[in-house]
């Protein structure tokens, strides 16, 4: 996925980015292929949120949100018959990609407020 790309997917989803870090494309393996290497992927890290993992996975666009330590259920990030994990969804294009990034976003900070919200109230 390209620079620009990257960047105009996290702003149509309307998330607040604080940095985006290029990484090796890990559908491949540690070997890689021509294919691979020539498509990165990227950790964007969302503010209050943490870093998100986001890159093409041959036809699907992978988002996975495990280094931010907040589990979701599939369900709820989306109903679509896609694969999907506590930690992870396929989108099948950018425009799904922009409505599961919302979705995981917005999630995932809700969470984190309540569970502030509770520490702050002991």
């Amino acid at each position: 996925m390209e620079d620009h790309l990257i960047i105009a997917l996290c702003q149509m989803a309307g998330i607040r980015t604080l940095s985006f870090t290029r990484i090796p494309n890990e559908y491949c393996g540690p070997k890689g292929c021509e294919i691979c290497a020539r498509h990165p992927w990227w950790l964007v890290d969302v503010d209050c949120v943490g870093a998100l993992k986001i890159g093409w996975r041959k036809r699907v666009i992978v988002i996975n949100w495990e280094k931010t330590g907040c589990a979701l259920l599939p369900d709820d990030v989306t109903e679509d018959d896609t694969d999907k994990g506590v930690y992870y969804v396929h989108a099948w294009g950018y425009a799904k990609a922009i409505v599961y990034l919302y979705s995981v976003v917005n999630r995932i900070s809700n969470k984190k407020y309540q569970a502030q919200l509770a520490t702050e109230t002991k």
